[in-house]
């Protein structure tokens, strides 16, 4: 059987003659083509109007027939497998790439969370740092105001003391003034009496002597000086 690509109308035995000639370069001769008739393996027809068609040859040979189906199948298979696996290999190329942008994406992302993760770390831990200096130094102020507050109590009692003193002072100073005063005083008297005992043992010894009347001036001397010293008391 002599068909088209369509499969529609068959070929005569010059067309199919020519055909082969042709398309692959080999002769068959038109006996040849009438035992393939005879042995019911062809059926040819006169289609004239078929001269200028592209055209197919299909054997009714059974071996050829399948040997055909197969060649043509497997070329079908190969160029599909052949697209295919370009086709799938082409996908993975671009699922790798895809999966690799994707991959560098998320070391990068990655890479930030790490170093964001390291410098709330370092955040916490300045902040954890800056809470101690901060409650250390709060404490320490605590520390000083409450030794700023005795120091002041301390200041305040020594400024008392120091008043009381000075007050103290003040009266002893007064007290010693007095009493240098009054020592003065009773140096002068003793001074004036020791001087008056002079007198009074030169007077004795005088009298002694026989001399009344120097007595008498010597009485009215000593009177005065007593007067003076009572009189400075």
């Amino acid at each position: 059987m002599i068909l088209t690509i369509d499969k529609s109308k068959e070929l005569t035995r010059k067309e199919y003659v020519d055909f082969l000639q042709k398309t692959k370069g080999e002769t068959i001769s038109e006996s040849r083509i009438s035992q393939l008739v005879s042995a019911g393996k062809l059926k040819v027809r006169d289609y004239p109007e078929l001269n200028n068609l592209q055209l197919i040859v299909l054997d009714d040979d059974e071996q050829a027939l399948a040997q055909a189906r197969f060649s043509t199948s497997q070329a079908i298979h190969t160029y599909s497998y052949k697209e295919l696996g370009l086709m799938v290999g082409k996908l993975v190329h671009d699922l790798t790439n895809e999966n690799g942008n994707a991959q560098t994406l998320l070391n990068e992302k990655q890479t930030q969370l790490d170093q964001l993760v390291s410098t709330l770390q370092h955040t916490e831990a300045d902040r954890d740092e800056a809470k101690q200096t901060v409650q250390k130094m709060a404490s320490y102020q605590q520390h000083l105001e409450a030794e700023n507050e005795s120091l002041q109590t301390t200041l305040t009692q020594r400024s008392e003391t120091i008043t009381t003193l000075e007050a103290e002072l003040k009266n002893l100073n007064e007290s010693l003034t007095d009493t240098q005063r009054k020592l003065d005083i009773e140096t002068s008297f003793r001074g004036e009496f020791d001087s008056f005992k002079s007198l009074v043992m030169d007077l004795i010894q005088k009298q002694a002597e026989g001399g009344v009347a120097t007595l008498e001036a010597a009485k009215s001397t000593a009177g005065k000086r007593v007067k003076s010293a009572k009189s400075k008391q």
